[in-house]
């Protein structure tokens, strides 16, 4: 992030090091605290996920908060699960694809040469 001039705080020590836009990749711990920090109107903007839980419905009372405006999860399949177990996180979970674009990495292999592969 500082390569690209983003400016961020990790793990910040006190109120007074808060960001305007927070996020919790997961530990509910952390959640429960920004939160509380978001409705006393420390946080502007809070995004979670996407290591949370397997399925909101597991910890439906903190992954349904309205006080988190993005829900992350890793592709749109995992999007259209997590809103049909939870509607309530329809319009604010988001798919973010994690992934290799395979069209622009791929192996330049010498077909010629023989590879041994051994499982």
């Amino acid at each position: 992030m500082q390569k690209i001039g983003v400016k961020v705080n990790f793990n910040p020590k006190n109120k007074n090091e808060l960001g305007e836009v927070v996020y919790v990749p997961n530990n509910f711990d952390a959640l429960r605290q920004a939160l509380q920090m978001k409705r006393s109107r420390y946080i502007r903007r809070l995004l979670v996920g996407p290591n949370l839980v397997e399925f909101p419905s597991d910890q439906r009372d903190l992954v349904t908060a309205a006080e988190i405006d993005v829900y992350i999860v890793p592709g749109k399949t995992t999007q259209d699960m997590y809103v049909q177990d939870c509607p309530e996180l329809s319009g604010r979970c988001h798919a973010l694809p994690a992934g290799v674009d395979t069209d622009y990495w791929h192996p330049t292999l010498d077909r010629t040469q023989r590879s041994l592969i051994v499982i």
